[in-house]
């Protein structure tokens, strides 16, 4: 080709699809992977698997997820299971773009980790640059209620104030940030009957993150209010 313009331009339009092959395919073989890793580890606790392909369901668990950002909702996998007494859900959706600082048309993941708790008012805790993101989070953070300075800001969320500050004080939100992190934390939320947040340093559902994050979810439990623990986790 004579002209380096269209040779350019060529390229550019032939490389992408070149690659889109390569990039799914590499993709689908670490799922494929995960998958496997994830069957082991729901035999050895004894949990139950279930799929998107599947009819069934687990027997709890919210999932506030928007079908057009996760075509897979309610999730792609997940494992029901227990530990130290507690029913755990944990489980893994696809997410098509709708990041901030992404790809619009690029997939990730979020792995998440559920507990059940008694039902109670809508409560968020996690870094302030998460809230502020979100117009209707960041209407609702409690000034008092927060540690750390700057981009390690931890804050809380919450349409019941009343509630919140029977709940968290100062001394827990301390806590939250030296044994699960304040930069990097992910946000921890009691809504709709359950305790969830993601899995720690983790962007997918790795088997061996699943457990050290239920044990820190339980910690934070054991030191919320007893009438937040649910009544059927044993």
């Amino acid at each position: 080709m004579d002209n380096p313009g269209l040779l350019l331009f060529a390229l550019l339009f032939i490389l992408p699809v070149l690659l889109i092959p390569l990039i799914v395919g590499s993709r689908n073989k670490k799922t494929n992977e995960l998958r496997s890793r994830l069957h082991e580890f729901a035999r050895q606790v004894g949990g139950i698997e279930y799929a998107k392909h599947q009819p069934a369901r687990p027997s709890f668990g919210y999932f506030p997820h928007n079908p057009e950002i996760y075509p897979n909702a309610p999730f792609d996998y997940a494992v029901e299971f227990k530990h130290r007494g507690h029913d755990v859900l944990a489980f893994e959706l696809e997410r098509h773009g709708h990041t901030v600082g992404v790809n619009s048309h690029a997939i990730n993941y979020d792995a998440i980790i559920e507990i059940p708790i008694a039902p109670c008012p809508f409560l968020w805790i996690g870094n302030e640059t998460n809230a502020n993101y979100d117009l209707n989070l960041r209407k609702h953070i409690i000034p008092e209620l927060t540690v750390g300075r700057h981009h390690r800001r931890i804050v809380v969320v919450a349409h019941d104030e009343e509630f919140a500050r029977s709940v968290v004080d100062l001394e827990l939100l301390t806590w939250i940030a030296e044994r699960i992190g304040d930069y990097f934390l992910r946000p921890i939320i009691l809504e709709k009957g359950v305790i969830r947040t993601e899995v720690m340093k983790s962007s997918r559902l790795d088997p061996d993150k699943i457990i050290p994050t239920v044990d820190a979810i339980l910690e934070l439990l054991d030191r919320l209010p007893p009438e937040i623990r649910a009544t059927h986790s044993r």
